[in-house]
């Protein structure tokens, strides 16, 4: 109680946590001898990092601890779905699948050993090469302009050396962000299909980032190729039933079925899929003409067609109802 007492009454129960050092003691239990509640103190990395006390005063028994990950009952160790933790000894169990990446880190580090500012890309590798534009455009500005722009102010993305020469898209919280609980359906949606192409160390897709190319539009499932200048053309987040994230989403979920040996039909029902999650509408009818494309989306009971003229570098898209 060194630094500090906090006390929460709500007439029912009484809560106290002290804390004696950032990282060092932290307890919480119940004044009510008859309450369901567990004493914990968490102790100093160096001796046992989660549970060197555990005090009950019932037979109540969390099996989730500071970690906020359930414990196994067998091992006693915490599962974080690709790894398990022990606390005994504060690291991993077994090694990062990625550790051949990063010579320079232990194995068993988490996040490069940075967990305040980065979450554990623990997953499919996306590698990006960037080009500039045929007007100069900075196609990784443009790119990181968009991914930003769909994940609600709670993260972020940034970029760390592939293993081919390319930029390998890991996502970190922002500062005071990190919450998906506070994030759109849509936002979220994004979220959590680019985390899930992240999160697979079994594979790496490779994607080609140009913004304004005469030869390509939107993307190319054969060159591995996206555009996100024409991406850049359709609705902002939550402003229309085709967003410039549901595009990105798309074509990099197609990518990822292509490295993962899938067709391109597979591949492309698979980034529609991804792309409606994210739209939050659902993609129908399309047409192509030499020039022109036309796409239907349906959302809150309405039609939007999109046509895209595509004569140019970077594609002019209108809207009709």
């Amino acid at each position: 109680d060194f630094f500090g007492r906090a006390k929460k009454s709500d007439n029912k129960k009484d809560y106290f946590c002290n804390s004696f050092a950032i990282n060092c003691s932290m307890n919480f239990f119940s004044t009510k001898p008859t309450d369901d509640a567990n004493f914990r103190t968490l102790l100093p990395s160096w001796e046992k990092s989660e549970e060197q006390i555990d005090q009950r005063l019932t037979s109540f028994n969390s099996r989730y601890t500071f970690s906020a990950k359930e414990k196994d009952i067998e091992t006693g160790y915490s599962y974080f779905g690709a790894r398990y933790y022990t606390s005994d000894l504060s690291i991993w169990l077994s090694v990062d699948p990625m550790s051949d990446k990063y010579p320079s880190l232990s194995p068993y580090n988490y996040c490069a050993n940075n967990p305040i500012k980065l979450i554990d890309p623990n997953g499919m590798d996306i590698e990006l090469t960037f080009y500039r534009g045929s007007n100069g455009e900075n196609s990784q500005n443009e790119f990181t302009k968009t991914v930003n722009g769909g994940l609600g102010g709670q993260f972020e993305a940034y970029y760390s050396k592939g293993k081919n020469g390319g930029y390998l898209l890991n996502l970190k919280a922002t500062e005071g962000g990190g919450d998906v609980s506070k994030m759109s359906p849509e936002s979220k949606a994004f979220y959590n299909e680019l985390k899930g192409m992240i999160d697979d160390h079994n594979t790496t897709s490779e994607v080609n980032v140009k913004c304004g190319s005469s030869k390509v539009v939107i993307g190319d499932f054969t060159k591995s190729t996206i555009d996100i200048g024409d991406i850049n053309q359709f609705d902002n987040m939550r402003k229309g039933a085709a967003t410039k994230q549901g595009k990105l989403i798309h074509e990099l979920s197609e990518q990822f079925g292509k490295a993962k040996g899938m067709s391109y039909n597979s591949a492309h029902q698979k980034g529609i899929n991804a792309e409606n999650r994210v739209n939050a509408s659902t993609r129908g009818k399309e047409s192509y003409q030499r020039g022109y494309m036309r796409q239907e989306y349906m959302k809150n009971g309405s039609t939007t067609i999109y046509n895209f003229n595509t004569s140019n570098p970077i594609i002019r898209v209108t809207k009709s109802y």
